[in-house]
């Protein structure tokens, strides 16, 4: 049987960290929203329903937690970076896509988000 990649999403994981450069966005924590999206190689958990076959994507969910809110970047794109450095640390991802969105951008009066799209494979690096 050939195997199928899998795709685990962790949509709209919703976390408060210091981020922004404006005097006013690094005085208080603001909400970012978080999507993550990781590929597995393989479907064999489809198959074994074994945890030990798959991510754990509820710690996963959690580092991605731990190290957005204790982070203090100015940018979005850092923000995304770091997090895609952890979905790639995993040696059973292949891929990883990260979106992270910060409601309410003040500089963006009109927009109910400004976001940034983030994706690598692990070959890629």
């Amino acid at each position: 049987m050939p195997t199928r990649p899998v795709v685990i999403t962790i949509e709209k994981l919703k976390l408060r960290c210091l981020i922004g450069v404006l005097p006013h966005e690094r005085a208080t924590k603001q909400e970012v929203i978080i999507t993550a999206k990781i590929t597995l190689a393989d479907h064999r958990a489809a198959l074994s329903d074994d945890l030990n076959d798959t991510v754990d994507y509820g710690l996963l969910a959690e580092k991605i937690t731990n190290f957005v809110e204790t982070s203090s970047f100015h940018l979005i794109e850092r923000l995304a970076y770091g997090i895609l450095e952890i979905l790639l640390a995993n040696p059973k991802v292949t891929r990883g896509d990260v979106k992270v969105e910060k409601p309410g951008t003040f500089a963006l009066r009109f927009a109910d988000t400004v976001a940034i799209e983030l994706s690598g494979d692990k070959d890629a690096g």
